[in-house]
């Protein structure tokens, strides 16, 4: 007598009657809209085959729609510019800072070598005369790289840095006047700068050609600056207070050749710095690209968050570069304004200039030999032709993201510092 063996089998109904139930509701969807259905397949197929690009191209429609919304509403860009902007651009940092040299300028010197070798497979390719369409699915995939690699760059500068252009300016956000700058003010922060100066000028030593030299390492100066806008806590709104230190370029000899003196890279949140020029300007450097990567993106505002960073440093050195690089700027933008008005008003252009000769006359030796070695340094190192290259790259680059003055937003810096002064240390 055989046993009688019971297999229980689990019960699927529920299941199965939703899976009839959902596969009845699209096929009586598909019987009433055929065509509409018909659609939704393709799109569905096409889903499938190119998620990469619908996922981008879904990326960059919702940032059509953000945009709209920042410029609307700059208050809304500068709180996502400070929270889930610098969340991007730190958490790239972060992961970017655990290789020892520059990731953003490895990746783009990389990318450089692999564009050539690109164009010479699609040569090929089509002088085999293979049509595109009929491509091996591996050979397409190699063609699409540069502009997936593109993309994904695209999509990481409209959520991590774009957002910062649309910001109110920093002049709002402290309380400044910059239209209203009167001599007396402008004379005082001349100066308090001159007296700063030659304070911190003791505590230096300086090199056979006129330059002072750094006391520290780059590595140091990162940390140093980047400590600093730590410690700023008086300006929460100005920007956030958490970073990545910067870092040296690996071909600093070639950036001084196209007359740079930091980029900051958004796809790898990274501010760099060229290390190839007259010591007292690197920390100035390293403060202004470091502002970008804390969500600064207007280069004039950029000058003046790296002044104030210097100036409130502990380090003499620091202090030095940011004081003296504001006073250069000043002095400059003065000039230009006295040789248009000496066509104008000789007599006012002459007091004017008077003046502010007797101020910097109060300069120690050892500064004005250092902004004789910087002026001898770039007579001899930059190549006028990649200058110009660069910096009509630049500047149609400044213009496209909504600075109307281009790189002479460079130059904007006069009248945040004096308004600060006034405001903030007089």
């Amino acid at each position: 007598m055989s046993d009688i063996v019971r297999v229980k089998v689990r019960s699927r109904g529920p299941r199965s009657r939703r899976g009839k139930s959902s596969a009845s509701k699209v096929s009586k969807f598909a019987a009433k809209f055929p065509k509409t259905a018909r659609f939704l397949r393709k799109v569905k197929g096409a889903f499938k085959k190119h998620r990469f690009f619908f996922t981008m191209g879904c990326c960059l429609f919702a940032w059509a729609i953000l945009a709209l919304l920042f410029t609307l509403f700059p208050s809304l860009a500068l709180f996502y510019s400070n929270t889930i902007g610098h969340f991007i651009r730190t958490t790239i940092g972060t992961l970017f800072s655990l290789l020892p040299f520059s990731g953003g300028e490895s990746l783009f010197y990389a990318f450089l070598l692999f564009l050539p070798v690109w164009i010479c497979f699609l040569f090929s390719a089509l002088k085999r005369k293979y049509a595109l369409r009929r491509i091996h699915t591996k050979m397409r995939r190699v063609l699409l790289a540069p502009i997936s690699v593109l993309l994904i760059v695209l999509t990481i500068f409209c959520f991590a840095f774009a957002p910062s252009y649309q910001r109110p300016a920093v002049s709002d956000i402290l309380g400044l006047d910059p239209e209203n700058i009167y001599d007396k003010d402008l004379y005082d922060t001349l100066e308090y700068f001159v007296n700063e100066i030659n304070k911190d000028v003791n505590d230096l030593s300086y090199g056979n050609d006129g330059s002072s030299i750094m006391p520290m390492k780059f590595n140091e100066l990162a940390d140093e600056i980047n400590h600093t806008y730590q410690s700023m806590d008086e300006y929460p709104s100005l920007c956030p207070t958490i970073g990545v230190p910067a870092k040296s370029f690996l071909f600093s000899e070639m950036m001084t050749a196209f007359n740079i003196g930091g980029i900051y890279t958004f796809y790898t949140g990274e501010a760099n710095v060229n290390v190839h020029v007259p010591d007292y300007k690197i920390p100035y450097f390293t403060a202004h690209e470091s502002a970008h990567a804390h969500g600064i993106a207007s280069e004039d505002e950029a000058n003046f968050v790296a002044f104030a960073v210097c100036s409130a440093s502990t380090n003499s050195y620091i202090r030095y570069s940011g004081h003296l690089s504001a006073l250069e700027t000043i002095v400059n933008e003065l000039n230009k304004t006295i040789a248009k008005m000496k066509t104008e008003n000789p007599e006012y252009a002459a007091a004017i200039s008077e003046t502010v000769n007797e101020i910097l006359s109060k300069l120690n030796e050892n500064v004005r030999s250092e902004l004789k070695a910087w002026e001898s340094f770039w007579s001899q190192n930059r190549n006028e032709v990649l200058y110009d290259v660069t910096d009509d790259l630049n500047n149609t680059y400044l213009k496209s993201q909504g600075e109307a003055a281009g790189t002479d937003s460079y130059n904007y810096l006069t009248a945040l510092v004096v308004n600060f002064y006034k405001h903030y240390i007089a």
